[in-house]
């Protein structure tokens, strides 16, 4: 059941297939920045793990019952010393900073040498955690961020094609906006109609397969969900 639900969601499938790729590079010791609720998957990995986040983002949370940070802090100046980790990830984060080129100028900092840098960055995706939303990132765009705070690309995948960005968008509106399910600042006080999952969850497992065999058959990576980049500091 549990795999099933997250082949349905689109979005957090491909983003726990990144971490799955990320998890066999980290090592040592690990920042997580704007962690979340953290990532079990690399816990075993590493030998201390160690998460920050902004306040009001822990804020949210909080409210959620899955804040687990260990720091207060932002991105833009990390209260750490240089070359104090060996690894550093910050996944769905940079489209929340106001300058994401500061943050992956930080991240540079505090890394070892040789040490590997992780993020994931949307391109295709709707507002979330409003009001601290800010960019979406070409794959362009974000190679020129981190090559520029002086990082090396090792890779960059992407999230598939047009026909999985359709499919998670059309996923999204039945069960955010229809049903008043899911999470983030601007669903936190909409009132839920589960009573409507009968009708539209046959629908949603509908669209999901339909868009994820499209994709398959033919898959136009210019409209892709969001991308993964791995770099390391040579």
């Amino acid at each position: 059941m549990k795999g099933f639900l997250r082949w349905l969601n689109i979005i957090c499938d491909d983003l726990a297939r990144f971490n799955e790729d990320i998890a066999k590079y980290v090592n040592g010791r690990l920042l997580d920045v704007g962690c979340g609720i953290k990532q079990d998957i690399f816990k075993p990995k590493v030998k201390r793990y160690i998460g920050l986040d902004y306040p009001d983002s822990s804020r949210v949370n909080e409210r959620l019952e899955i804040n687990k940070n260990d720091v207060f802090g932002t991105a833009l100046n990390l209260p750490f010393k240089t070359n104090s980790f060996d690894s550093v990830v910050a996944l769905s984060l940079f489209e929340h900073l106001p300058d994401p080129q500061c943050a992956a100028n930080e991240a540079f900092r505090v890394l070892k040498n040789s040490g590997y840098f992780a993020l994931t960055v949307p391109f295709m995706n709707r507002i979330h955690l409003a009001p601290y939303d800010f960019f979406r990132f070409t794959v362009y765009g974000i190679r020129h961020i981190v090559e520029s705070a002086g990082f090396k690309v090792i890779k960059v995948e992407d999230g598939g094609g047009m026909w999985k960005m359709i499919g998670a968008r059309l996923a999204g509106y039945l069960y955010s906006d229809i049903m008043g399910l899911g999470y983030g600042v601007s669903d936190l006080d909409v009132k839920p109609k589960k009573y409507l999952l009968p009708v539209f969850a046959p629908l949603i497992v509908f669209i999901v397969l339909i868009c994820r065999l499209l994709d398959k058959l033919h898959c136009v990576r210019k409209d892709t969900l969001h991308y993964y980049v791995l770099c390391q500091k040579i």
